[in-house]
């Protein structure tokens, strides 16, 4: 119905449905080679600031957290040129 305002309760029950979920998995140590938590791939900055980032500021970080965990992934399966070099 226009003009009708939602119940507080139900703003915040849409609110925490639509809202970006945390990519905590209880695995809290950083490494400090890169700076970054090693469950969820957060700097300290993005975690501390977390519960008052925006909505769109959350989902910048999860989109920097998977092109973390994708270059990650591409330093594992491609050998360094040094390793290679090497004869036996």
């Amino acid at each position: 119905m226009p003009g009708r305002k939602i119940p507080a309760i139900f703003q915040g029950l849409y609110k925490m449905q639509t809202e970006p979920k945390s990519p905590c998995v209880k695995v809290c140590e950083i490494d400090h080679s890169s700076g970054l938590c090693r469950g969820c791939w957060r700097t300290l900055d993005e975690i501390a600031g977390w519960l008052t980032f925006t909505s769109t500021e959350k989902r910048e970080v999860l989109q920097l957290i998977e092109s973390r965990k994708s270059t990650k992934a591409q330093e594992a399966v491609i050998p360094s040129t040094e390793a290679s070099d090497k004869k036996i």
